[in-house]
C-alpha cells in the first residue's frame, strides 16, 4: 500500500508533532513546514521533482560574461 504524504504547516511544534503521530499511526507519511514559505517551497519541489526536466543553458558563456559585464559598467556608473 503506498503512504499518502501529508504537509504540516504550523508555528508551532508541539502541534507539528502530535499531528503527524496520529497521522503517522494511520499510514500517512508527514511532511513538516514551520511557515507559509517553507511549506510552498516543498510544495514547488515536490511537484517539479514529480515530472524533472533538464536544464538547457540557451546562452553561450561569451553571451553570459557579456551580460555581466554591461551589468558591471552600467552600476559602477551610477555616481553611488
Amino acid at each position: 500500500m503506498d503512504k499518502k504524504t501529508i504537509l504540516i504547516a504550523d508555528d508551532n511544534v508541539d502541534t507539528r508533532l502530535v499531528l503527524s503521530a496520529r497521522l503517522k499511526a494511520n499510514h500517512y507519511h508527514t511532511v513538516f513546514a514551520a511557515d507559509a514559505l517553507q511549506a510552498t517551497i516543498r510544495q514547488y519541489i515536490t511537484v517539479t521533482n514529480a515530472q524533472p526536466k533538464p536544464f538547457r543553458w540557451t546562452k553561450t558563456a561569451d553571451d553570459i560574461l557579456a551580460g555581466v559585464a554591461r551589468f558591471c559598467q552600467r552600476t559602477s556608473e551610477t555616481g553611488h
